[in-house]
């Protein structure tokens, strides 16, 4: 599903985070369920700060390219 302007996540899913992991990390269903909890848990922290500071700085950098436009 597309989304009109500046959207650019998709919505929160039932297993968005484990298969954001599953795709980083390459690993298969299993080997996720194999993993220690600890470990996919600091795995998910880490990617949402990622996410947080990227959406952060995409919009820094819209804000700058707004001012330069005045």
């Amino acid at each position: 599903m597309l989304y009109a302007g500046q959207r650019t996540t998709v919505p929160h899913s039932r297993y968005g985070n484990w298969i954001h992991i599953m795709e980083n990390m390459h690993w298969t269903w299993q080997e996720l369920m194999d993993a220690p909890a600890d470990l996919v848990d600091e795995l998910e922290t880490r990617y949402a700060a990622q996410a947080k500071a990227e959406s952060d700085a995409q919009k820094k950098r819209e804000r700058e390219k707004r001012r330069g436009r005045r």
